[in-house]
């Protein structure tokens, strides 16, 4: 059996971070020694890392703990930040950084919506990898592909064209498990063949209902997956932050949830 954590929204050093008080290395610090307590050495980080100047801190931090991360990346992510990450360019493309490997009897598929958006390049790779086998998949991606209840994030922040791979998914007529992140919250679904779990954020959650984006600082998180040769287990765990969160919506539009600052 291998045990996976999802990291997700890890947003280090953000500047609204910064400027309501709220400490994401602290926080990332308490989620990482949670993991190690569990005996947890793989993870995967679903998007949003952090601003330039943090990504060697972060490498560091998760090698000192022996923990191999694979990264993916969100709208608030720099590609050119992660050039040294020892597998890049071979999982590097045109439209992004993405891969695929075989493992616990698991089709796992790395994606990259860092654009808002899967191009043509990407979806023809998605079905050469798809092509050839019949195992059930995982899907991480850095933002979901089922409507999560008409939130704020899902009304404002969507992945664009997103009901069309989630059709593409559901026409190869076996199991799909997602795990995202984006919203800030943690939301399970399922749709047909398909399932989706979206993953706390290690630096502030967004409520879920409302007409408008309003924090929620009482946890952190991230969550644990439990492969063994075609069966899955998940579970959401959750820590307690260590730092205020910031409470204006008006922050959070004009912060530009749906696009990358850097870019």
């Amino acid at each position: 059996m291998k045990r996976i954590a999802q990291l997700t929204d890890l947003h280090l050093d953000d500047r609204m971070a910064i400027a309501h008080a709220v400490d994401t290395r602290a926080n990332l610090l308490q989620v990482l020694d949670d993991v190690c307590q569990k005996g947890i050495t793989e993870a995967v980080l679903t998007g949003d890392l952090g601003e330039d100047h943090t990504i060697g801190w972060l490498r560091t931090q998760l090698d000192n703990r022996g923990i191999h991360a694979s990264y993916l990346f969100g709208n608030h992510d720099s590609h050119s930040n992660y050039q040294n990450l020892p597998d890049f360019s071979g999982h590097f493309h045109p439209e992004g950084y993405y891969h695929a490997r075989v493992e616990e009897g698991f089709l796992q598929l790395f994606m990259d919506s860092s654009h808002g958006w899967i191009g043509p390049d990407q979806m023809a790779w998605l079905q050469d990898a798809c092509t050839g086998t019949d195992s059930p998949i995982l899907l991480f991606i850095h933002h979901p592909l089922l409507d999560c209840d008409d939130s704020p994030m899902d009304r404002f922040f969507p992945l664009r064209g997103r009901n069309a791979l989630r059709d593409w998914f559901l026409a190869l007529g076996r199991p799909v498990s997602i795990f995202c992140g984006h919203y800030h919250c943690v939301h399970d679904q399922s749709s047909g063949f398909m399932e989706q779990h979206v993953t706390y954020s290690t630096y502030v959650q967004i409520k879920t209902t409302g007409e408008t984006l309003d924090m929620d600082g009482r946890h952190v998180g991230y969550r644990i997956l439990e492969l063994d040769s075609g069966s899955l287990h998940t579970r959401s765990v959750t820590v307690p932050p260590s730092g205020l969160p910031l409470h204006r919506d008006r922050d959070i539009m004009e912060h530009g949830a749906a696009g990358n600052p850097s870019r």
